[in-house]
């Protein structure tokens, strides 16, 4: 049998256990995190999960020479864990990130002596030759870096403007800027960089995990993808990124109005006809989930609800939409983000050509978390549409995931409900956070949409809320979709759910008649 094969085959069966040369690198209590060719970085196998409360076995770091198989530890961390670990391109250094400290570490092999990046490093991106430095980023600028020094190559000037920062290559920058949005091309020089294109658009920018396009380099011409919220994305090719000429011509299948909307310390996205009657008052669904603001300039799919609320759709109908950018307070995620949604009603409320009686509400999964709390202690909406939202904190948080397993628990304390501790530790802070404890309140017409292999929220949370709203005798509806989860993938189920999404609110803001799936004398 031929050696390459019988190493393979090994390999193949040893599974977990990695084998380089024959010779075995880790064992079953650890993992490999990378694999180089001169060393190996190894990882203490641990409960991910649970690790914020759990210490049985210790986040830690271990460096194997290939070639003679001697390990030594590099790293260990009792409070956090260690993550990212790499090596670098030259195998001179290792490098992680310490959750606990916060800061990116760096390991010089030769000496076997640990460093600390600054806090405000987000990211090292790339090595230069030999490991004599590294290009890193933080918030808004680039450095290069090396255990000794450091130089901005930025100038300090993206967090000086408010811009973000991304190199494309050596010299070619992409930038966004925080304040307006606007997206563009800039070059590294020696001092402040030179700009060559800022625009209300949207060509690229890795912020962005849709709808992405780098730009592509050949022969002296970039290739670049752009888009604005009222034209959909199409190819231009430029030379030097002041004229653009277009390749592709990919009509926009709406019309739309979109502005950046900042008052009262909110900031958001208002998406209108293009075309308002000054005379007429329109009908507004709030939504809402996270920081959305730096989406201004993205041409918005017109396509099938799969949970969320699908603005085209509903501007091309004559609602106004409103996307305000939130923050979770912890220990308050309730209070804290119907605060702003809140807020942003009653001042878009006074606005002539919105109707403050006809106001609705769409959230899903974490949004519809949102929706609920909020229905429970407001009365300013007309009609609420939930999708996968949590309603009890207790219920949710000795909950076990569906389909994998695990617990709910770290949602709760370190995850995006941001309790920050277990109800035992303070179960007023759950309490408060629970909408199903104040469901009397509820006075809102609300349409729940949830899924019994629903894996992110439990199917549960859906069933605690409607049952107690019918036993209230309060007007609700619940669907469900069969072999569906966290979001519909169906098409026939999104078909479905468009359209009963759209008969619910046109029913209760523009006065439409009551679909008969909603009165009970029809088909679900």
């Amino acid at each position: 049998m031929p050696a390459l094969f019988t190493f393979l085959l090994l390999a193949f069966l040893l599974g977990p256990i990695a084998a380089i040369g024959m010779r075995q690198l880790n064992d079953s209590k650890t993992e490999i995190c990378f694999i180089g060719n001169h060393y190996a970085l190894l990882q203490n196998k641990l409960n991910y999960q649970e690790y914020y409360w759990n210490k049985t076995i210790i986040a830690t770091l271990y460096l194997v020479d290939i070639a003679t198989g001697l390990r030594w530890k590099i790293a260990e961390n009792p409070k956090a864990l260690l993550i990212n670990g790499t090596l670098s391109p030259a195998e001179k250094y290792a490098t992680w990130y310490d959750v606990a400290l916060k800061c990116y570490r760096i390991y010089d092999i030769s000496t076997g002596t640990t460093h600390s990046l600054p806090k405000q490093i987000t990211a090292i991106v790339k090595w230069q030759e030999n490991d004599t430095s590294f290009i890193a980023y933080d918030n808004y600028d680039i450095w290069e870096m090396n255990l000794t020094q450091s130089r901005c190559l930025t100038n300090h000037y993206g967090r000086k403007q408010k811009i973000i920062f991304r190199q494309l290559d050596d010299t070619l920058l992409i930038a966004l800027n925080t304040k307006n949005k606007q997206n563009g091309f800039w070059r590294l020089t020696k001092a402040d960089p030179m700009k060559y294109t800022m625009d209300d658009c949207l060509y690229y920018f890795p912020i962005y995990p849709i709808d992405q396009f780098k730009p592509i380099y050949a022969n002296g011409t970039y290739l670049v993808n752009k888009q604005t919220a009222q034209s959909p994305p199409n190819l231009y090719t430029t030379t030097n990124f002041n004229i653009f000429i277009p390749q592709t011509a990919v009509p926009p299948a709406y019309t739309i109005q979109v502005q950046m909307m900042r008052f009262k310390g909110i900031t958001g996205i208002l998406y209108m006809p293009q075309e308002i009657n000054p005379t007429q008052k329109y009908p507004i669904i709030f939504t809402y989930y996270g920081k959305y603001s730096n989406n201004l300039h993205r041409h918005l799919p017109l396509q099938l609800s799969e949970g969320t609320l699908n603005i085209p759709t509903y501007i091309s109908k004559g609602y106004i939409v409103f996307i305000p950018d939130i923050q979770v307070k912890p220990g308050a995620p309730g209070a804290s983000t119907a605060k702003t949604i809140i807020k942003s009603a009653k001042h878009l409320g006074k606005y002539p050509f919105i109707d403050k009686k006809r106001m609705g509400l769409q959230g899903f999964s974490f949004g519809g978390y949102i929706t609920n709390y909020i229905i429970t202690h407001s009365d300013l909406f007309a009609a609420a549409q939930e999708t996968a939202g949590p309603t009890d904190f207790i219920s949710g948080y000795g909950s076990i995931r569906k389909l994998t397993g695990n617990s709910y628990q770290p949602l709760y304390e370190t995850g995006q409900n941001e309790m920050k501790v277990p109800p035992w530790g303070n179960l007023k802070r759950y309490l408060r956070n629970s909408p199903i404890l104040k469901v009397h309140h509820i006075n809102t017409p609300l349409l729940i949409m949830h899924n019994e292999d629903d894996n992110q929220v439990p199917w549960a949370q859906a069933a605690e809320l409607f049952t107690a709203l019918r036993r209230l005798q309060k007007p609700v509806w619940w669907l469900q979709y069969k072999n569906e989860g966290h979001q519909l993938t169906n098409l026939a189920n999104q078909q479905d759910f468009t359209t009963k999404q759209m008969e619910f609110f046109d029913h209760y803001l523009k006065g439409g008649p009551m679909p008969e799936w909603m009165s009970g004398s029809g088909q679900p």
